[in-house]
């Protein structure tokens, strides 16, 4: 038996989207303490600003009993879109900076949907309805972004947060690692290494993360890979391309 909807009571009924962020030490499952007006609102939809959210879809799998109603998110997506202009990643660089964030690639986010409506027939401006709210924290697993000539185009693929399952929190290096001044296999897989345990070893004396060691091994049949050359655009070369040798000179590498 489906309950009726709540909407068919409402002139003009719409729905509001607010994409926001909020300090650390939000408890962040915790329906009042997630008020996007204690926080920053990054996209909204139905506003005049900047950036506005165009679309946001949840998918569900549905529960075996009503009590439970829908099951767990298994995917959250959302597009927003910034007309001239392509500022979100310094929107929300600022945000973190103002919210004293430590970690803006790491932290929560949220999305808030609400439901408006005009009570009164004559009413020119939207009242929030009661009791239809929801907010869910969320982690962004994916963006990418689209600019044309009116603007930036940003989706992102997400899930609620806590959701460790679907996090890629193992074999993540959580910095950005530049290589240089290398020109085989080899040289990087060392360099790389000793990056590692410098920076780790810095999180370890913060209490951030364990001690650990690292170490990199090439498999035995392929002991020819640490004498592989690297093109300047970071790709091996085997030699057997013709590439000039000007081209092999020592490059760097990025890592995100």
């Amino acid at each position: 038996m489906f309950e009726p909807n709540q909407l068919d009571n409402y002139n003009l009924p719409t729905y509001h989207l607010k994409f926001y962020m909020l300090s650390d030490d939000v408890e962040v499952f915790t329906y009042a303490n997630m008020d996007p007006s204690n926080g920053i609102i990054i996209a909204e939809s139905g506003v005049t600003g900047q950036l506005f959210i165009d679309s946001f879809t949840v998918q569900n799998f549905p529960s075996v009993t009503s009590a439970s109603k829908n099951g767990g998110m298994t995917a959250i997506s959302l597009e927003l879109r910034e007309f001239s202009g392509a500022s979100l990643m310094d929107n929300v660089y600022a945000a973190s900076l103002a919210l004293n964030i430590e970690n803006h690639h790491k932290c929560p986010y949220f999305m808030e949907l609400s439901f408006r409506a005009n009570e009164n027939p004559n009413g020119t401006k939207p009242t929030s309805i009661n009791g239809l709210s929801w907010r869910w924290p969320i982690s962004i697993a994916n963006m990418s972004a689209a600019v044309d000539a009116g603007g930036t185009t940003y989706n992102m693929e997400a899930y609620y947060y806590g959701e460790i399952g679907r996090q890629e929190v193992f074999s993540v290096i959580p910095f950005q690692t530049i290589i240089r001044n290398v020109t085989t296999v080899g040289d990087a897989l060392i360099k790389l290494t000793n990056i590692l345990n410098t920076e780790f070893g810095k999180l370890a004396l913060t209490g951030e993360t364990k001690q650990d060691r690292y170490d990199i091994h090439i498999e035995e049949a392929t002991p020819e890979l640490y004498n592989m050359r690297l093109r300047g655009d970071g790709k091996v070369d085997s030699g057997k391309s013709g590439e000039n040798p000007a081209d092999l000179n020592s490059t760097s590498l990025t890592i995100d």
